[in-house]
């Protein structure tokens, strides 16, 4: 992105995370597609929200953009909300723009928002540095798991700190990537976070609030 001097590439960029637990900032951006804006309490209710950064010129997020089109459609209807945030300088990418935006949410079959974050404070405050970059949060708004797949300190997740997610699908399979990501949802939407799993009464407490 070369907004300002200040401005940060969100492609290439080795991703930052912070602490499992920390509570998702804030969201309040505007859909292009409907044209409303989307807050992150919107979401309350569901069983887990995950959010990724997308744009649309990134070769990375177009090399996975089908396959989570196909996983957002699957796990919606199971209690995952899903939102997408562009956070790139659609002067710098015009195919980054938010009319091209509607049209690859229409080519892409895209089933959740997908949001402008023009002044990049949203990535900011989720320390997004690249794309596809993605948080996946328990129905608290806590961070369960982060973007950078490889650097989450969890046993089932085979680690690598100089890849990200978004360099990763040029190193591996991306369905070994989906089924692992698919284990840590299902682990998020069950049982409300990868931490401390619920008892029957916790969950009855939850769906009944």
């Amino acid at each position: 992105i070369t907004r300002s001097a200040n401005s940060t590439s969100m492609v290439k960029t080795s991703s930052t995370m912070f602490p499992l637990g920390t509570e998702a900032p804030k969201v309040s951006l505007p859909d292009p597609v409907t044209g409303r804006t989307v807050c992150r309490d919107d979401f309350s209710g569901a069983q887990g929200i995950l959010v990724a950064f997308l744009c649309n010129h990134c070769p990375f997020v177009k090399y996975i953009a089908n396959d989570l089109a196909a996983f957002a459609k699957e796990y919606q209807g199971k209690g995952l909300a899903i939102v997408g945030i562009n956070p790139n300088d659609a002067e710098a990418h015009p195919e980054d723009s938010p009319d091209q935006m509607l049209a690859e949410v229409h080519q892409r079959g895209y089933t959740f928002p997908y949001l402008v974050d023009e002044s990049q404070e949203i990535a900011k405050s989720y320390k997004a540095a690249c794309t596809p970059d993605f948080f996946l949060f328990d129905y608290g708004f806590r961070l369960a798991t982060g973007a950078s797949l490889l650097q989450v300190d969890h046993p089932w997740i085979y680690r690598s700190p100089e890849l990200t997610f978004g360099t990763l699908v040029t190193h591996c399979s991306l369905e070994f990537l989906l089924q692992t990501f698919r284990f840590q949802v299902l682990v998020v939407i069950s049982n409300g976070n990868l931490e401390t799993p619920q008892t029957g009464s916790d969950k009855n407490r939850h769906r009944q609030s």
